[in-house]
């Protein structure tokens, strides 16, 4: 092709123009509108002869690639003019490889297309022979394309639709399946429940009404136990230690698990671990009356109770002789779970009086007696009052009240602070340092209320 080319240009090279358009130093004017159409049929002639070279070349392609000829460009114009041949040349080679790959693509989504329109059964599959598979047009394949995406889209529903069904009849045969099993603990025929052998309807409601029956009986089930559970609710933060007889020696079996102690005689003793802290023994022997094993016994023992910033509010262990007493009244094993509820309430209460005492000691001038159940307390209002804690504290509403009150330096009369006091306890107050701040709020209005007393000399 290089030769041809070549061999086109070369005239063209050797070409002369006439004398009188050869050159502009001659003194021949020169006549413009002749060289520009020879300019113009010289272009011209370039173009076609390219073109009709290049369909010429073109013509040798085999169906894969062009042959690119080697070329020894002797001249620079050659060379561009070589380069731009060769790049036309890969040009037309990859569109025509864009070419051949868009068409395989659609014979595989006309086959694929065909194939679907043949299983849903919407159209003829002779329909599609008798086109002309080189005369389709990019509209007709647009279409095509568009057609096989909804049917795409109409298969994966149906599929998906398949595949939902199929979970659902799966889901009841497990429901069923697992019916025939409740109905056979309740008693009840699992036949009715089958598929292949209906029941009659009468059979069915039977079946539901043994079922009703037992549904009540297992609500009165879960409500026992439920009571159950609540009582063992009570006993949250105990532990049984051990358990021994009453004639040996539990100190030295402090750390034995043993439970097959003999209540013979003289009963068994049960330590408990109450909070971490303490402990509670229980003394148990036969009743006269029975021949159940009774409360003889409770103490509290443990670590002992200290609270404040230098340890002075200390607090002795409640003792539960009275519990004891009480005890007797109720029948066994309520005895025993009586006894432990109150031990660790007290305990509890015990903890909670040494830390308010503690903290009311941070705000006031406390003075205690060695119960803790008696203090006597001096505000900065001149006025004195002894607080009483009794043994239900902080546990019940007005387990703290004032039992007597004076004031000091004549400001207020004796009368008015009774009366004062009076009111305070109505509060029913069951915090110490709570009930104190009252107390002295109280006697501050009652102090700007009081008129001062003016001596005469």
């Amino acid at each position: 092709m290089s030769d041809l080319i070549r061999n086109a240009l070369g005239p063209l090279q050797s070409y002369k123009l006439d004398e009188k358009y050869a050159s502009a130093s001659t003194n021949k004017p020169i006549d413009q509108k002749a060289s520009v159409r020879y300019e113009e049929a010289r272009n011209k002639y370039l173009q076609q002869r390219i073109e009709e070279m290049m369909m010429e070349y073109v013509a040798t392609f085999d169906g894969e690639t062009f042959e690119m000829p080697e070329v020894e460009a002797t001249s620079p114009s050659e060379v561009n003019l070589v380069n731009d041949v060769k790049s036309k040349a890969t040009n037309v080679t990859k569109a025509c490889e864009d070419l051949l790959k868009r068409y395989t693509e659609f014979g595989h989504k006309r086959a694929e297309l065909e194939s679907v329109v043949a299983d849903l059964g919407d159209m003829a599959s002779d329909d599609m022979d008798d086109e002309n598979d080189a005369d389709v047009t990019e509209e007709e394949m647009k279409a095509e394309e568009n057609l096989l995406h909804e049917l795409r889209q109409k298969k994966a529903a149906l599929q998906q639709k398949l595949q939902s069904i199929n979970a659902s009849a799966e889901a009841a045969e497990s429901t069923i399946l697992n019916s025939k099993e409740q109905l056979t603990k309740l008693g009840g025929d699992a036949n009715l429940l089958s598929l292949d052998n209906p029941a009659s309807a009468s059979a069915i409601l039977e079946a539901s009404q043994n079922t009703g029956k037992k549904i009540v009986e297992l609500q009165d089930m879960t409500a026992w136990y439920n009571a159950v559970r609540s009582a063992m609710e009570e006993l949250a933060g105990i532990k049984v230690l051990n358990i021994v007889p009453a004639n040996s020696n539990s100190n030295s079996n402090s750390n034995s698990n043993s439970t097959t102690a003999d209540p013979s005689t003289e009963g068994i003793i049960v330590k408990l671990a109450l909070y971490e802290d303490h402990t509670l023994t229980l003394r148990m022997a036969l009743s006269g009356e029975s021949d159940k094993l009774r409360v003889h016994s409770a103490i509290i023992d443990g670590k002992r109770i200290v609270e404040g910033m230098d340890g002075q509010v200390i607090c002795d262990l409640p003792k539960l002789n009275d519990v004891v007493s009480a005890s007797r009244g109720l029948a066994a094993p309520a005895d025993v779970r009586f006894v432990i509820r109150e031990a660790a309430s007290r305990i509890k209460a015990s903890l909670r009086r040494a830390k308010d005492i503690a903290n009311l000691r941070n705000h006031y001038h406390v003075e205690m007696n060695s119960t803790l159940d008696e203090l006597v307390i001096t505000t900065t209002e001149g006025v004195t009052v002894v607080m009483q804690l009794n043994s239900d504290y902080p546990l019940l509403p007005g387990s703290c009240y004032f039992a007597q009150v004076a004031g000091n330096g004549g400001i207020f009369s004796n009368e008015s602070l009774e009366k004062f006091r009076v009111t305070m306890n109505k509060s029913k107050f069951d915090n110490a340092t709570r009930a104190m701040d009252t107390f002295s709020n109280g006697v501050k209005q009652l102090k700007k209320n009081t008129p001062t007393k003016t001596y005469l000399r």
